[in-house]
């Protein structure tokens, strides 16, 4: 008889309601059940606290009492919460007994990334990464051709995306936009969150060793127009350990939106994704294509995760793995200036009834950069302002200093203190 897995869900409104969706995909077929979900705020979920009490599940108001009191009985953990709060309830799951499942990115920093890792090593248990994409079927058939050579020698790989995000976006939350809020660094940005699936991608198929290629170098070109701390407009180049580069573009502040495209490029074939449609390899002259869709690699990444419980060999996005994506977040912050775009080089948009800001033709400079490839400086922005690679030694990673006036507003309060090795600062 197929083991059946236990699981435990922290938030269950925003992104936990898709992960809720998730576990009561198991539950019908059988391969798991809900025995417990901590809701801090039921006023504002009284469909999603129905649909748990069907479940026979057990409610709590806060998380920290439920990995006590559910010790023993659960065997992962999923966290869908805001990236400051990843690292300690991911330790805090590890040592109640059960593994967790935490959804991208890792952390803000890897500082805490390196903490969990830490956990993960005296507890014996795992976390899985949410990086969804990176489950997908065709993608991990994709990643098993480069690894044995059909690509040849991958030289290239291009990233580019345009998705509008109205002000609304920035209001959802206390830590939507910002660098750090009181619950920690967040260092929110489309790198580090809505677009943070497809440089991963990038990094876990340029790989050589089966994790995520390793980087030397980075250099990046950050802009803001909307009110916010981070940026929302962006490109960066990544050098490779083996001599290839990941290139990436992306913005919140357009009219009309570019899929995702991501195209790998290597010394005898060349291969295109586009995220929830398709992939197509080229090889030969030949084309071979393969479907992908968002919700097959949400189906993907919970089985697998799950399978990982009872089966350590089972493929999850590791932190190891979801690290280096982390290292790039760290270093853009650390060594790139975040460039203020003015009033004249923007326009006010509404977009589906929520007023948004906008650079105009930043569609066609991210296409122009694209097909360079190039920065965004080099593609007639006005705004634009160039930078320099900087050097990214793995002896020293690139983490973002605390100021001193903050040092009291990171550390965690009594309730949420704990003993697992998160710093309250980096």
């Amino acid at each position: 008889m197929e083991a059946s897995a236990r699981y435990a869900l922290i938030g269950v409104t925003g992104y936990g309601r898709t992960h809720l969706r998730l576990i009561e995909s198991q539950i019908r077929a059988g391969k798991g059940g809900l025995q417990a979900a901590t809701v801090i705020n039921p006023s504002e979920a009284a469909e999603e606290v129905a649909r748990l009490r069907r479940l026979g599940c057990r409610i709590y108001g806060d998380y920290a009492e439920m990995l006590e009191r559910e010790s023993g009985k659960i065997d992962l953990c999923l966290i869908p919460t805001g990236i400051a709060w990843h690292a300690r309830m991911a330790a805090a799951a590890l040592s109640s007994g059960c593994s967790a499942l935490i959804e991208k990115p890792a952390a803000a920093t890897v500082a805490e990334v390196e903490a969990m890792e830490r956990v993960e090593r005296q507890t014996g248990l795992f976390v899985a990464v949410g990086f969804q994409h990176f489950y997908h079927p065709a993608v991990r058939t994709l990643q098993r051709r480069i690894r044995r050579g059909d690509l040849g020698t991958v030289r290239e790989i291009k990233i580019g995306c345009v998705w509008p995000r109205p002000r609304a976006y920035y209001r959802r939350n206390a830590w939507a936009g910002r660098l750090r809020c009181k619950d920690g660094w967040v260092l929110d940005s489309p790198v580090n969150n809505a677009m943070a699936h497809f440089l991963m991608l990038g990094l876990a198929l340029a790989g050589a060793s089966g994790d995520s290629g390793h980087v030397r170098a980075v250099e990046a070109e950050l802009y803001r127009a909307q009110a916010i701390e981070s940026f929302d407009t962006f490109s960066l180049r990544a050098e490779l350990d083996g001599g290839g580069r990941i290139w990436f573009w992306g913005s919140h502040s357009a009219r009309e939106a570019l899929p995702p495209l991501i195209e790998i490029r290597g010394s005898k074939g060349s291969a295109v994704i586009l995220p929830d449609e398709r992939i197509t390899l080229e090889l030969d002259g030949r084309k071979e294509t393969s479907a992908m869709d968002g919700k097959s690699s949400l189906n993907a990444m919970m089985r697998s995760v799950t399978a990982r419980i009872f089966d350590p060999t089972k493929p999850v996005c590791t932190l190891a793995m979801a690290k280096e994506h982390t290292r790039i977040v760290n270093a853009l912050h650390r060594h790139f200036p975040v460039h203020q775009l003015g009033t004249g080089d923007l326009l006010a948009h509404d977009l589906r009834g929520s007023e948004t800001i906008i650079i105009p033709d930043i569609n066609e400079m991210i296409l122009r950069a694209f097909h360079g490839p190039r920065h965004l400086s080099q593609c007639g922005a006005a705004w634009g302002q160039a930078s320099s690679a900087v050097s990214m030694d793995r002896r020293e990673e690139p983490l973002i200093p605390t100021p001193p006036e903050e040092a009291t507003l990171l550390r965690p309060n009594a309730k949420t203190q704990n003993n697992f090795g998160i710093p309250a600062s980096i």
